[in-house]
């Protein structure tokens, strides 16, 4: 079927409303960034649409009549760590294609996103003409304008179009400076979830001002994608949220950074210009780069969430798994913030490589030394492929090689240690503790509680 010389091209975005229970985490919408910046880079070849073929009876009309249909695996990059959850949730979206379709011929389409390094294969299968791994938003706009024209889609990064094809890099953003400015006039309308919000009611946008992570964490596979640290400059970071907070009602802005505010002249730049800018913010930075000075530089810049990977309450276990953290100033540190109502937010793992009762123990007794203003997210590490925890289980002769998607969470907690772990407890555990949840004694010996069943520690 030829495509017209300006074609109607859909972006679909996965939802998280059928996310499989495997999953702990929200089930709100959250705005689809990736989407967001793919629309941006192919709006000069055709007319470029959000549709949500849940919802809007006037946006499945435009997916069937489109030339082009490009779908993410993923709501947003805020699940880029989580292959299982990708995968689950595009083959629920790509069901709701088909059915929408019914038995007319389906158009051009091309798949992005984190997921598909883990599960390119599996989507090619499934009859999808390209799939691209990696940071994707000039692959897309290159793959869009071939297509218009007729052309091979030969030499684009990271684009793949058979299952038979040699494993490809990813597609790489070498400079954040060299992206078009986000479309958000898709989404300023649609009331998306706040990220992290400490009131979990409220509406927001998500923003990027770096990318990448300068740490390579046991259990984290930016191995796959974006692990090269980059940042925009901070007068395009400064130009594109004044925009957005002159365009948009909604006063929140999450930035989804993996590492905000690693490099620290970067940081106080962009803190500095944010004070001016009539918005407030959130975000994920680490307990290792953190100061006194920077803490007291995110409240002035109206920061009201800020979120870190403590992990565990043992040094000895951190060191292990790649993290940096130092636990004898990051109470002090997480305890200030939290005075300060900068509302701080803890992700925090139990049954890490080397876990034991007795560090169990002993990162309750250091959860128990904070605020109880602090928010925390408890859960189980997952071995996600290309992780050095997955390797580590292949290792271990736990996992099984070929185990990928839902069957990896067969193994959460279960590698690097000698923790007797009671199955029956896990989806109880996953369902009790999930994120935004405040230190309170009462919660505390809850935690205590579940975790004494779950690893049978009495």
């Amino acid at each position: 079927m030829k495509i017209s010389k300006y074609p109607r091209i859909g972006f679909i975005s996965t939802d998280f409303h059928t996310t499989p229970s495997l999953y702990q985490g929200s089930r709100k919408k959250e705005e689809p960034l990736d989407i967001l910046y793919a629309i941006a880079t192919c709006k000069k070849y055709g007319e470029c649409r959000l549709v949500n073929l849940w919802e809007t009876e006037s946006d499945c009309i435009f997916a069937k009549s489109s030339d082009i249909l490009v779908l993410s695996t993923t709501n947003s990059y805020l699940q880029w760590n989580n292959h299982p959850l990708g995968l689950e949730n595009f083959l629920i979206q790509w069901r709701k294609v088909k059915e929408v379709f019914g038995t007319r011929p389906l158009p051009k389409i091309i798949v992005f996103g984190p997921h598909v390094a883990a599960h390119w294969k599996e989507l090619l299968a499934l009859g999808i003409d390209s799939v691209i791994l990696g940071e994707a938003e000039f692959s897309i706009s290159i793959a869009v304008s071939r297509l218009i024209e007729d052309q091979p889609l030969d030499d684009i990064d990271g684009l793949m179009t058979s299952p038979s094809q040699d494993r490809a890099y990813p597609a790489i953003v070498r400079s954040l400076n060299e992206l078009p400015r986000i479309a958000y006039e898709e989404t300023i309308g649609v009331n998306y979830a706040a990220h992290n919000h400490p009131n979990m009611s409220k509406f927001g946008h998500l923003y990027e001002g770096s990318r990448g992570c300068p740490y390579q964490c046991s259990f984290c596979n930016t191995i796959t994608h974006r692990s090269k640290y980059r940042t925009k400059h901070p007068s395009k970071v400064e130009e594109e949220l004044k925009w957005l907070a002159s365009h948009s009602r909604k006063d929140y802005v999450y930035f989804i950074d993996e590492s905000f505010g690693a490099n620290d002249d970067w940081a106080f730049d962009v803190l500095e210009r944010l004070e001016k800018i009539p918005l407030q913010f959130g975000c994920q930075s680490n307990l290792s780069f953190l100061s006194d000075e920077k803490i007291r530089r995110f409240q002035k810049a109206k920061f009201i969430s800020l979120e870190f990977g403590l992990e565990t309450g043992n040094e000895s276990i951190l060191r292990k798994i790649g993290k940096d953290n130092r636990l004898e100033s990051a109470a002090e540190h997480i305890n200030n913030m939290a005075k300060l109502g900068l509302n701080p937010l803890m992700f925090i793992l139990f049954g890490l490589p080397n876990e034991t009762k007795e560090t169990i123990s002993k990162t309750m007794r250091f959860l128990s030394k904070l605020d109880n203003r602090v928010r925390v997210s408890v859960t189980l590490p997952t071995p996600y492929i290309d992780t050095q925890l997955y390797k580590q289980g292949i290792n271990q002769g736990l996992i099984k090689v070929g185990d990928k998607g839902n069957a990896l969470y067969q193994y959460t907690g279960l590698i690097g240690n000698k923790l007797c772990y009671d199955r029956r407890y896990v989806d109880k555990f996953r369902s009790t503790f999930g994120p935004n949840s405040c230190l309170s004694s009462d919660y505390i010996d809850l935690l205590e509680k579940n975790l004494t069943k779950l690893f049978n520690l009495s």
